[in-house]
Formats: structure tokens, sequence, C-alpha cells
């Protein structure tokens, strides 16, 4: 079975998918488009589109690279496991164990994080809700989606309740429970909600840091806080990779660029020299926006920046920037060390 990776609302081809079902450990791997390789850009900026750390038969099982980021993380994997868990009770033949691939598969392509989309077989882009059948929840419905969410946590959810919320998740915002949600307006925000295991308002927070960020002269999303019931607010974030006509945008987590897991742990200074070879504004630019970054984080004790918590964005022909600050947390309590080393 074949699937076509494609860029973007313009469908240009990326690679092929290619999956064998029937072999033991069904086995997957990713080969570049030719005319990609001949003419477009590196998904990942740093990793080559025409080598073979795209994935081949021979290769050892796993994502290969440029797809990382294509993997919901958190919640919305537990969204996707439980919805799995409750249709093996009505059909026992189903597999009892999802992998990486399953997850990438199941995220709706109306809210797939970056440009890389997913074309089945039959033409449809993966995964895609039958015609008349509710998709990305509207922002008036956050009480109804916290609730859903809620029980989910609780582990009491319904059947209703995971196909209302799978697919909608993404590897953006951490392990927090979230959910994308669409304005009046047709815009995509992604709403981050309180949990149970939550000691305080963190979502409030979460906010509180955007707007003194914002202050700081960082560039963040735009952001707002709506009110979930009497007590609780959700934090409502506008999804960043998609410009002010919604048009898909390339992401890539620093994590991806940086080839996390992959050999020593990677560091700040590493990503400097990943905006100095690929940025698209003036390299001091880069730099001093992100120190200013740093500075702002040990300010607020934000000392979770892990490289899935800085992002890349891509603005033309394999250029790319800093993604809006996101994910800021501050941790009195917490460690004074940061995850990433300088």
């Amino acid at each position: 079975m074949k699937y076509t990776v494609r860029w973007g609302d313009e469908h240009m081809p990326v690679a092929v998918l290619t999956v064998e079902p029937d072999k033991p450990g069904r086995p997957w791997w990713l080969a570049p488009d030719d005319d990609w390789v001949a003419g477009g850009w590196d998904v990942v900026p740093g990793i080559e589109r025409g080598l073979d750390v795209y994935g081949n038969a021979k290769r050892p099982p796993g994502v290969p690279p440029v797809l990382a980021d294509c993997i919901p993380d958190g919640f919305a994997r537990q969204v996707i496991v439980r919805e799995q868990r409750k249709r093996r009770q009505d059909n026992p033949q189903l597999q009892p164990r999802l992998d990486p691939l399953d997850h990438i598969l199941a995220i709706d392509d109306e809210t797939r994080l970056g440009a890389l989309r997913f074309q089945g077989p039959d033409g449809s882009f993966l995964a895609q809700r039958a015609e008349g059948v509710h998709r990305v929840p509207p922002i008036i419905d956050i009480t109804l989606t916290a609730n859903a969410i809620r029980r989910i946590e609780e582990d009491s959810e319904t059947a209703q309740d995971l196909a209302y919320l799978r697919g909608h998740g993404s590897s953006l915002g951490g392990l927090r429970p979230k959910c994308s949600m669409r304005d009046e307006q047709g815009t995509l925000w992604l709403a981050k909600f309180p949990s149970v295991s939550d000691q305080g308002p963190i979502c409030a927070w979460e906010l509180v840091a955007l707007s003194l960020a914002r202050q700081c002269g960082i560039e963040v999303p735009d952001f707002r806080a709506i009110a979930v019931d009497d007590q609780r607010i959700a934090a409502v974030i506008r999804r960043f990779d998609r410009d002010a006509d919604g048009a898909r945008l390339g992401y890539c987590s620093a994590a991806a660029a940086l080839g996390e897991g992959a050999g020593p742990d990677p560091t700040y200074d590493d990503l400097v020299e990943v905006l100095r070879r690929h940025g698209a504004d003036p390299f001091a630019n880069h730099v001093s926006d992100l120190f200013r970054r740093l500075l702002f984080m040990a300010a607020i004790t934000n000392t979770d920046d892990h490289l899935h918590n800085h992002g890349l964005l891509h603005v033309e022909g394999g250029s790319w920037r800093l993604a809006p600050a996101f994910d800021l947390n501050p941790d009195p309590h917490g460690p004074r060390e940061f995850k990433t080393a300088l």
C-alpha cells in the first residue's frame, strides 16, 4: 500500500510512503519523490532530501526524521489509543497495538501540524471525516470540549467523546490536554485545557507568560483566555503554522532539525548553527531573538525548554525562521537548570 506525502495546499509531492501490512512487523519506509529531490527543498533543514535517512526497506524500524513532527504526543496520542481500545471491544480482530504510522495517519488533515500531508491510495487526504460529520470543534463549544477531555482524564469517556476529539491534537503544546478549534471567522486555534493533575491555574500562568514575553519584544502567537466554567479557563492560542488566510506553513521542531536522539545531546549553539545555515533573516536577528528568549525563560523559571518547545517556520525555497515562542510555563518551584544546554 502506498501513500503520497505532499507539501501544503499546493499538494506538491514530497515522497512516497510504502506500507506492507501483510508482512511481519508491518514494515514501512519513505522514498523521496524524484522531482522534489531535483527542485524542492529540505523538509527538515540539514537533512538532505535525497538521502537514505528518509527511510528504506532495509532501514531499522522507526520513524524517518522528516516525519518526526507529524507524530502526535501526550494527550492526542492517548485519545487515539483509547478509541482503538473501544473499537476492539466490538471487533477483536483489530490490531491490539498501534505503531507510530497509525498515530500519524489518525490526525485529521484539517488540523495536521505544518505543511506535510498524507494522501491515501484513493486520493483522499488522511485522515478526513465523512461528508457532513463534525470535524474541528468550534470555540463556542469549548465547555463541551473541556468536559469530554475531563472524562478522558478520569477514564470515564464515552465513544462519542473519543470520536469528538480524535485527530485534533498535535505535537505542539506538550503533554497538556489540548484540541484544535476554530473561531467564528474559521481561524485555527489550539486550546489548552486545565488538567485534573494541575496544582494551580497552569493555563492562566501560561497566558501571563505569553503577555510578558510580548512586552519584552519576543514574538508570540495571538492568545485568548476563555472561561470553561465558573472556576476554570482554557488558554486558546492561535496556530502559527497557518498564515492570515489559513494556508499551511511548513514547521520543523528544533528536536527534528537537530536530530534529537541520534547522537550527543544537542545544544542551543547547535540551533544557532542551523539558523546560520538555513535562516531566512539576517543571522544577527536570529541570534538576538533566541538569546532574548533564553533570558526571558530564565527570568520566569521556564526550565522545561526541551527542543520540542522551539521550532522553525518555512519561509520560502528552503529558508527558515524561528517560530513564535510557545509553551512558556513558569515553574518557580522547579529545577534551576535548563533541559537544553547552551
